[in-house]
């Protein structure tokens, strides 16, 4: 009767205000599931448990019966955390086309939240500044501005201004944590923020102010992350490295899981399953075992994008001792759950190229993960340009220079592009890597090469030129300078007049 109908999703309503999910489940189950509350009731559960493969299931269930935008919102918000972005960029972006013909009424503030987060998970910041901006010009004008808002600006403009985004995180702070006014991610945004910054005196006492509320805010991965940075200022690898064994136990464990499952297999050195042709379950229970496994899978790519900043701080303690090989032999003991985690992949690169010698060699492969994860939507520019620097020089000193030349012309014909299209103001990745590659040359007696490689890095100066670039530059021609002053080198006529009309220009 819809009188039982009513009392019983009271009672899942009031079980889910109290933390009892597994009863509010059992609740709703007694209701009629074709009716919209009971399927969005069942939705917010799975949402709150994160289990976003069940919520969505549900929610594109709700929107069957009933074609509101909040529903396809929430629809896109399970898409955004299962980081299926493409999907849920278009059907945002199709949500405020909507709202914007009723004049932005309702909900428009989580809308273009959603864009803008989105945008930032996909690296398009450029993006995700003009959505808030939109957002932030209209809620100004209709007293639309709200926490979250000020928030999502805060983090898309972290790139360019950390001191104003780690002030705003502050004032949102400044009220009362527990308060639904006060988005729950902030406190762990101000303590990744600062330490990102160097600013540990900071985060230790951001952590300390708000311990008592800390577990409650922070996820289990952001507190033992945070905890273990602020604790190994005062006692360096004591907690550290025991959360570091803790988390590579717990991924062993979801690996060998997901092993075990006749349907999938681990490939060694991959963070992915692969399908296997073997013992498919039976039609009955092929759904539910693919859901299950979708569920092992997240998990376990959610761990291990929560355990590589742990790793990396225990790495650190290493590597600024200076002692590259044990850093080595550290990150290849978690290479197997790794594989080819593009953090992990870039930082034991590093650590190979800094040995030098036949590590060099062993570097590319790590090195070249990152270039081949560049996709359609992402470009060389958007890879470190360090790292593109290094492979540019490892390739070199192993008699690859075709590669090497291959990947120089890669990086100026997208950053010219890029340029052109006005989809960046500056961009400095083929200073970087000319500069590097013409040092490279210079150390190895390659003069004639190097300094018109170093000449070809600072154009336009006005652009490219600045003290860090001249510092490295300046050493490159004083130790011509010197070596011409010894007779251990002679310039030609053509060297000697492009030199002096760089150092005129």
């Amino acid at each position: 009767s819809p009188f039982f109908q009513q009392m019983k999703l009271l009672q899942a309503q009031a079980e889910m205000e109290q933390g009892l999910l597994s009863e509010a489940v059992a609740t709703l189950t007694q209701c009629n599931d074709e009716d919209i509350d009971t399927v969005l009731s069942l939705a917010a559960i799975h949402f709150r448990n994160k289990d976003y493969i069940s919520a969505l299931e549900q929610y594109n269930v709700a929107q069957t019966i009933d074609d509101r935008g909040i529903i396809a919102y929430y629809i896109a918000l399970c898409r955004y955390h299962l980081e299926e972005y493409d999907v849920a960029l278009r059907a945002v972006t199709d949500i405020i086309e909507t709202a914007a013909e009723d004049e932005y009424e309702g909900d428009s503030c989580l809308y273009f939240n959603l864009k803008a987060a989105i945008l930032h998970a996909t690296k398009d910041v450029k993006a995700a500044k003009a959505t808030m901006k939109e957002f932030m010009d209209m809620a100004d004008e209709e007293d639309l501005l709200d926490a979250v808002a000020i928030h999502n600006d805060a983090i898309v403009k972290f790139g360019t201004d950390p001191a104003t985004a780690i002030q705003k995180l502050q004032c949102i702070m400044a009220v009362q944590p527990q308060q639904e006014l006060c988005p729950s991610e902030t406190l762990g945004n101000i303590l990744i923020m600062t330490l990102n910054q160097g600013h540990e005196d900071l985060a230790s006492e951001t952590f300390e102010a708000y311990k008592h509320v800390a577990e409650e805010l922070l996820t289990p991965e952001t507190f033992s992350y945070v905890q273990a940075a602020v604790t190994s200022m005062t006692s360096p690898n004591a907690t550290l490295e025991s959360s570091v064994a803790e988390h590579a136990k717990r991924l062993k464990l979801q690996m060998k899981r997901l092993r075990s499952n006749n349907t999938t297999s681990i490939r060694p050195g991959s963070s992915r399953p692969m399908s296997s042709r073997s013992s498919r379950p039976s039609t009955a229970s092929y759904r539910q075992t693919h859901r299950d496994l979708a569920h092992a899978t997240k998990e376990f790519e959610v761990s291990v994008k929560q355990f590589v900043p742990l790793l990396m701080l225990q790495a650190k303690a290493l590597w600024d001792q200076g002692d590259y090989a044990k850093t080595e032999a550290f990150l290849q003991q978690h290479s197997e759950i790794l594989g080819d985690n593009k953090i992990f992949c870039e930082n034991m690169a590093h650590t190979l190229f800094l040995q030098q010698g036949d590590k060099f060699e062993e570097s590319i492969p790590y090195y070249e993960v990152l270039i081949n994860s560049h996709t359609d939507t992402s470009n060389l520019l958007d890879l470190p340009a360090m790292a593109l620097a290094n492979l540019c020089v490892a390739h070199i000193l192993t008699n690859q220079n075709e590669e090497a030349e291959a990947i120089m012309k890669a990086i100026a014909l997208e950053e010219d592009n890029a340029l052109a299209m006005g989809e960046v103001t500056e961009s400095y990745h083929n200073s970087i890597v000319n500069l590097a590659v013409g040092t490279l040359y210079c150390e190895r007696g390659n003069y004639d090469f190097g300094i018109s490689r170093i000449c070809k890095s600072l154009e336009p100066f006005d652009k490219n030129l600045s003290p860090d670039t001249w510092f490295y530059t300046k050493r490159c021609f004083l130790a011509l300078a010197s070596k011409i002053s010894k007779l251990m080198f002679m310039m030609n006529d053509t060297m000697l007049h492009n030199t002096i009309d760089f150092l005129d220009d």
